[in-house]
């Protein structure tokens, strides 16, 4: 289903645009391979879309490796399990909302306490292994963190992101190693994967003067962080930083089998939204969403800061979450192999730095 050609394991060798853009070089991948037939993987990876997401889909969640192909799983961890057990037994019953918030929140207190201790850091060897994580990558040696979050949210060896076409301002770039989806019109985004209830760009963004600017045509990368992956997030684009603007929230999970439900993830979790000015890309804004067991969204830059494509944005501690892109009317072309699987819909694997559109020429 991807509209590129793979080019195997040539020493100048990666992943190709119909036009012969380069989108990414090879690299080892460290996740387990699916043999699910196609029409079964779509199946478990999603759910019934009913709006009551199948016990099967609870349990499998399965995307599509950009640089290969393969049909993925996705290992769910105990703490994600528990959040939809909660999330999900508790639903039908009265008050489900008020009596699940204060639960989640007390879930991710917690574990923000714990993987701060030094305790902590006896839980690393394990979470390496379950994940099969390739800790060469790391900058640092495991013996240099002071706790489990410090090993979470680790920086990286900088040779192992390349940024495409890192001198080329019209070139976007993936923000976080994610699974993504992306739609030229956020509307699409509704009808292929986000149901929760009044997901609009006022409620996702709280303020009705920068809404006006993706209201009408806006287009969204929608790049969903799991917990195995490398949490710091980068910038898309380059620019200006304009605002930073922290808004409260909630803490549900942002698994696909919460936000393919009707409960409003996005709009109700706690987030922080900023705004870059960009010549290519005309004002592109972030909305860095925390979730279960993701207490602090941890910024590196502040308003004023000129930033590049690929340059250090923030990151997140322990647990999976999400970063939302969204680019004005007419700003942006995907690229076509995210586009094609945001259309069946299934998850994209990519990596940061990796392409995921290029500037509409005027």
């Amino acid at each position: 289903g991807i509209n590129a050609e793979y080019m195997g394991d040539a020493a100048e060798g990666g992943l190709l645009d119909k036009s012969g853009r380069l989108l990414t070089k090879t690299m080892k991948t460290t996740v387990k391979t699916v043999s699910t037939p196609f029409n079964r993987v779509m199946h478990t990876s999603i759910g019934e879309d009913n709006g009551v997401p199948s016990n099967e889909g609870a349990r499998h969640i399965v995307v599509q490796e950009r640089y290969t192909g393969r049909m993925l799983e996705e290992k769910i961890p105990d703490y994600i399990k528990a959040g939809l057990t909660v999330m999900y037994g508790t639903r039908l019953q009265s008050g489900f909302t008020s009596s699940i918030k204060p639960v989640l929140a007390k879930m991710t207190i917690e574990a923000e306490e714990s993987y701060n201790s030094p305790e902590s850091l006896k839980k690393i060897p394990g979470f390496v292994e379950y994940h099969d994580i390739n800790i060469d990558e790391s900058l640092h040696p495991i013996s240099h963190f002071r706790n489990f979050n410090e090993f979470f949210y680790r920086e990286l060896k900088p040779e192992v992101r390349e940024i495409c076409d890192a001198d080329d301002p019209s070139i976007a770039v993936m923000p976080a190693d994610a699974r993504c989806l992306a739609y030229t019109n956020i509307s699409d985004c509704t009808q292929f994967w986000v149901k929760g209830r009044d997901f609009t760009v006022k409620n996702l963004l709280e303020n009705p003067i920068l809404s006006m600017n993706y209201e009408h045509g806006g287009s969204i990368l929608i790049s969903r962080l799991a917990p195995q992956d490398y949490h710091r997030f980068h910038f898309t684009v380059t620019g200006r930083i304009k605002t930073i603007t922290p808004l409260s929230g909630d803490y549900y999970t942002v698994n696909p089998v919460c936000v393919r439900s009707d409960i409003n993830v996005f709009c109700s979790n706690v987030r922080t939204i900023v705004t870059v000015a960009s010549d290519s890309f005309g004002l592109v804004t972030y909305v860095v969403i925390g979730a279960t067991m993701v207490g602090s969204i941890n910024l590196l830059v502040k308003p004023g800061d000129y930033v590049k494509k690929g340059g250090s944005f923030g990151y997140f501690a322990f647990g999976g979450s999400t970063v939302l892109t969204l680019f004005q009317p007419n700003s942006i072309e995907f690229d076509d192999d995210i586009l094609f699987n945001s259309q069946v819909p299934i998850e994209t694997l990519v990596k940061m730095g990796q392409s995921v559109g290029a500037a509409r020429s005027e």
